[in-house]
């Protein structure tokens, strides 16, 4: 709107907001550029080469605004974005981000994956407990989204957390036997079962880690669900 012709009703009523110390939108707009690191505006980007003519040019409009779109704003959101991401980070007791640095998103042939609907199902179980580390009952008709159960319900031991149970339960040794990597560190296999971005097999179908990840869940949840649910831990 800064880009109007200065005689149009609406960039005078812009320029009254901005000058404003009540609240409004022309103000809160101020307030989030601040916060992005103090973004310039459009104006401060572009001054020199907006001239009478080009205000009354849409097409013209249409180039600095997508200019100033691509070249400040995006990544001024972005740089914001990561900051609050590795803040939250600090603050949690699953150390998502902890797999890889920088954080590697999923790629975008997910978008292209023809899987039915049971392989969809494991990918979501699999990327919750990914984002989370929690163990998602809620994905089996489950009402608690729990850190810990105080009982394994596959093999008995107290205090069952994800560690525990995707990594040392006894009753999963064969489907990790399944997974043929072998490792004596919980932080090295749960880097194997959630970095990067791989989420196909060879063949198509969601990778073993996804499936994996999902069968233990399955099994585990089957047994709490149709327990009392007196295992849970918050």
């Amino acid at each position: 709107m800064l880009l109007l012709p200065e005689t149009l009703s609406v960039h005078k009523l812009l320029m009254l907001c901005r000058e404003s110390t009540l609240p409004n939108w022309a103000r809160q707009v101020c307030v989030i550029r601040e916060k992005l690191g103090n973004v310039p505006n459009i104006l401060q980007v572009f001054g020199d080469q907006v001239t009478a003519d080009s205000r009354y040019s849409a097409q013209l409009r249409k180039q600095f605004s997508r200019q100033y779109r691509i070249k400040y704003v995006l990544p001024a959101l972005r740089e914001y974005d990561l900051c609050a991401f590795r803040a939250a980070i600090k603050k949690s007791t699953w150390p998502h981000a902890d797999f890889q640095e920088p954080f590697t998103k999923l790629g975008d042939e997910l978008l292209l994956a023809d899987w039915n609907s049971h392989d969809w199902d494991m990918y979501q179980v699999w990327a919750l407990t990914r984002a989370t580390g929690r163990i998602p009952l809620p994905l089996f008709g489950g009402d608690s989204f729990p850190t810990f159960l105080d009982q394994c319900p596959l093999c008995g031991d107290v205090n069952a957390d994800l560690c525990h149970l995707l990594f040392k339960c006894e009753s999963c040794t064969f489907e990790r036997s399944l997974l043929r990597y072998k490792s004596t560190s919980w932080s090295l296999f749960r880097s194997f079962l959630f970095a990067g971005d791989a989420v196909f097999d060879d063949d198509g179908r969601p990778a073993a880690r996804i499936r994996y990840v999902y069968g233990i869940m399955d099994m585990l949840s089957h047994e709490f669900v149709n327990s009392d649910n007196s295992m849970l831990r918050s």
